[in-house]
């Protein structure tokens, strides 16, 4: 598909969603529900975000030890911004990738980093949505069972799935370009300390945890009070919503998400999308710090 149509597309179906839910909703209920938030809850959640992307740039850094801190610390906030200001749910890492990869002159190395720390991520992500469902009170099918656990063993398999004799010889027979080996060279490079991708996986459930309590501290000012077990699959199933392709940031997605999973818990509409954009606000605020470190960066190596 071409790719200004699909970035008008995204846009259209986040514009959709929300005009239909302003349809729906009286923005002058989810205006009266801001009035909520104490400065108090806003310094949490600020620090809260702050923990959870340092928390973030020390599971990159096991997979880049050569690299400064505060380097990665840098580049993270970058990732943020053009994941906000690009169409496209990979725009920050590809963006990050090619900034730290032209930065330390290994491409590969940073690119193959940064796909090991996203599938981490997820990992982390879905190991989280499934301790949800498995202690939460509510009752699900056995089938949504079954489909997070094939996603937590397709999500290992994926980093593991060319140590099979059969993957890796076919590969060595048919594969002739060279860049790409150099490429899975730096993904067994990665491997070599298995303790290295447990504490990533570790770390990546970590970072959604803190997410969690992000939305959790957010929740509790608009009066949704849930217990943390239920916010680990709430979280889980918006987050792997919004990863679809399908809108720009997540915006639509996210919110009919929010509306629709917390009014089984009998939150309204209204308090429901309060607590999505104020979510949105929030990646907003720190995606506007990206962009002053872009800046910073961009005047630095002029």
């Amino acid at each position: 598909m071409n790719k200004s149509l699909s970035t008008f597309l995204k846009v259209l179906v986040s514009a959709l969603l929300i005009y239909i839910l302003f349809r729906r909703i009286d923005f002058a209920e989810v205006i009266s529900s801001w009035k909520n938030i104490m400065p108090m809850t806003i310094a949490a959640v600020i620090a809260l975000y702050f923990f959870a992307i340092l928390v973030n740039c020390f599971k990159w850094k096991l997979f880049l030890p050569e690299q400064g801190f505060g380097r990665l610390f840098q580049f993270t906030f970058i990732d943020i911004f053009y994941g906000m200001a690009l169409p496209g749910q990979i725009s920050g890492e590809v963006a990050k990738a090619f900034r730290l990869g032209k930065r330390t002159g290994n491409m590969k190395k940073v690119a193959v980093s940064i796909w090991m720390d996203k599938i981490t991520g997820l990992i982390g992500l879905v190991f989280v949505a499934l301790i949800g469902i498995s202690f939460s009170e509510r009752l699900f099918p056995p089938s949504l069972y079954i489909i997070i656990t094939l996603l937590l063993a397709l999500g290992i398999a994926s980093i593991y799935i060319f140590d099979f004799p059969a993957v890796s010889g076919f590969l060595n027979r048919r594969m002739t370009w060279v860049p790409l080996k150099s490429i899975l060279s730096s993904l067994e490079e990665f491997k070599k300390s298995h303790t290295v991708v447990f504490l990533n996986i570790l770390l990546g459930a970590l970072y959604q945890l803190f997410s969690v309590l992000i939305t959790m501290t957010l929740a509790r000012t608009f009066g949704i009070h849930i217990s943390i077990v239920d916010w680990f699959w709430i979280f889980g199933f918006v987050s792997v919503l919004q990863f679809l392709p399908i809108s720009i940031a997540g915006l639509g997605v996210r919110e009919v998400s929010f509306v629709g999973i917390l009014a089984l818990f009998s939150v309204s509409s209204a308090v429901a999308l309060s607590l999505s954009l104020s979510i949105f606000a929030v990646q907003l605020l720190f995606a506007f710090i990206g962009f002053l470190v872009e800046s910073h960066y961009n005047l630095s190596h002029n």
